[in-house]
């Protein structure tokens, strides 16, 4: 794959000039999601520096314009007034969920959608949590040398998982025609079983311990990690020692992620003041620059923004790393749509409108 370097004052010029180069430059490329008869999508690896961003915001009639979203609030936008997928992302709260995590309930109570939120991975983090049960695809023991933590246990994962609309099960325990009551026995739900750890009001994994053992063994969704939000450290950090090195937050839950369908495409956030000015870098594992990089990126601006403020200094560049920035061949047509009215209204930036012919002929 061809790696793309991208360097714009705003989010505008560097949405469309990644548009075009990556339509120039980019590899032909299947994905996992295509249709059979959809074309390869247009794939790169991908550096843009966006250097002014909050000085250049979507305009109406020369002046700011605010997106209203669904909860209320008023937001300004950065990127490119075609882009109905940043206005109608803006309008569907995602500057709330990033934030304020509007939606991190779902995460629960939804039995399919939301298997994430960058809001829940970042604002609180948890190396593992139950919603991971069903992926986990190891040995899922872990050691603790706590006898109350062990007789605590019941009390909390009992409630989480009966509140939990993606580990439900009818009756909490129908399985072969036969059911038990709640203070019977203890069911957890892993890859689509239930295993029994509790039986007759005695803890199986305990006996051990009890007769003289030092090493307890628990399945790891028993216990209740602690939520961490990972930004206050690398405020706090950034204040004392603005030139360090060490303030990033992290995404990935490895015991769950590589078996998901959908895993966080965002992995990382690294930050560092420089000549006082607070510069946020992104990693991205993968990204569809058409329909998801602007509403993306405005999230991870308005992180940096909410960080400045807590640390009292100004704003510096926005740094998006992609591993894999692709366009689906399949919003090929759509994107020729969106390309030919903007030259029209003639606010298209030249790089882009020299590869409208060439999409055109892609197409056929």
């Amino acid at each position: 794959m061809p790696l793309i370097n991208v360097i714009a004052k705003s989010v505008n010029d560097a949405w469309q000039i990644a548009l075009a180069r990556v339509l120039r430059e980019g590899d032909d490329i299947k994905t996992e999601y295509d249709n059979p008869n959809d074309p390869p999508s247009k794939d790169a690896t991908v550096a843009v520096e966006i250097t002014d961003a909050f000085n250049h915001p979507l305009l109406m009639r020369g002046k700011p314009r605010k997106i209203k979203s669904n909860a209320g609030n008023k937001w300004d936008v950065y990127g490119c007034d075609a882009d109905t997928f940043l206005i109608g992302s803006i309008q569907s709260n995602y500057i709330e969920e990033v934030l304020g995590g509007l939606n991190d309930r779902y995460l629960s109570e939804s039995s399919k959608s939301f298997p994430y939120s960058y809001h829940d991975r970042l604002f609180k983090y948890k190396p593992y949590a139950l919603e991971d049960v069903g992926w986990f695809d190891k040995d899922g023991n872990y050691h603790i040398y706590d006898n109350e933590v062990v007789r605590d246990i019941s009390t909390h994962i009992w409630k989480d998982v009966k509140n939990h609309a993606k580990l439900q099960l009818d009756d909490y325990g129908n399985m072969d025609g036969d059911k038990f009551e709640v203070n019977d026995a203890m069911w957890l739900y892993r890859r689509n079983k239930y295993k029994k750890v509790r039986e007759d009001g005695e803890w199986l994994r305990i006996i051990k311990a009890v007769n003289g053992s030092h090493d307890i063994t628990i399945p790891i969704e028993m216990l209740k990690f602690h939520e961490f939000n990972q930004l206050e450290p690398m405020v706090d950090k950034l204040k004392s020692s603005p030139y360090s090195r060490r303030c990033q937050a992290i995404t990935w839950r490895p015991y769950s992620d590589p078996f998901r369908g959908d895993p966080p495409c965002l992995q990382r956030i690294w930050c560092r003041i420089i000549n006082g000015k607070l510069k946020l870098q992104a990693t991205w594992r993968s990204r569809d620059l058409f329909r998801a990089w602007e509403p993306n990126v405005n999230g991870m601006l308005y992180i940096q923004k909410m960080m400045a403020d807590e640390i009292d200094c100004e704003l510096g560049s926005y740094v998006d790393f992609n591993n894999s920035l692709h366009i689906y061949g399949s919003t090929f047509k759509d994107l020729l749509d969106v390309m030919e009215r903007m030259r029209e209204r003639g606010n298209i930036h030249p790089e882009l409108d020299e590869q409208i012919e060439p999409l055109r002929e892609l197409i056929g």
